[in-house]
This record gives structure tokens, C-alpha cells and sequence, in this order.
């Protein structure tokens, strides 16, 4: 696995992640915690990188990601001013995006590093 690219992947990952479970924290307190442990969890592996962890931390954040009815895909902000409303939506569904982002680019950069080890 090409360490160098794997921590910055999971450098990006956390800070995008922790960006996201602090507007959780504000906006669906529900998802704060889950977000905040996956940031820990992309900081810790950075210190300490193994294969396992790392399948762990891709596999759950992406499960968050996955669409079923009341799932974190379909959480919105409520307000009385609209205009308040879009503007906090616009934000959350950037952070979400970005976040996917980042966890797919996490993903590619374990999986290319696995087949560039086999080659």
C-alpha cells in the first residue's frame, strides 16, 4: 500500500468528515456522533495505518452514505425563512458531497495501491 497516499487521502477524508459532524452537531444532532467517530477513527488510522482498519473505516462511512427511507442521504435542514433554509441545505449538501468524494477517493487510492502491491 503506498502509505504517502493513504494518509493524505485520510487527512483530506477526516477534515471534510469533521467538517460535516460539526454542522451535524447543529442541524441533526442524530448523525453528530457517527461523523465525529469516523473523523477520530480517519486521524487514528493516519497514525497507525493497517489494511483492516481501513477496509473498516471505507466500509462504514459508506454505509452511511446508502440510500433506504430516514437514511442520512434524505436528512435536510428545516427553517421558517426559506431563504435561511435553502442557503443551510446548500451548505450540508456540499459537505455530504464533499465528504462522498473524499471517501471514493479514499477507496481508489487503497485500491490502487493493492494493485500496484501485486503488480
Amino acid at each position: 500500500m503506498n502509505e504517502a497516499r493513504v494518509r493524505k487521502a485520510l487527512d483530506d477524508f477526516s477534515v471534510a468528515t469533521e467538517e460535516l459532524a460539526t454542522m451535524c452537531d447543529l442541524e441533526a444532532p442524530e448523525y453528530g456522533p457517527v461523523w465525529h467517530a469516523v473523523a477520530r477513527n480517519a486521524k487514528a488510522l493516519r497514525a497507525q495505518l493497517n489494511r483492516e482498519d481501513l477496509d473498516d473505516l471505507i466500509r462504514g462511512a459508506a454505509s452511511m452514505f446508502a440510500y433506504h427511507p430516514g437514511s442520512f442521504s434524505e436528512v435536510y435542514v428545516a427553517r421558517t425563512d426559506l431563504e435561511e433554509q435553502r442557503a443551510a441545505n446548500d451548505k450540508f449538501d456540499a459537505l455530504k458531497d464533499q465528504v462522498s468524494k473524499l471517501l471514493a477517493e479514499l477507496r481508489s487510492v487503497a485500491t490502487d495501491s493493492d494493485a500496484t502491491a501485486k503488480s
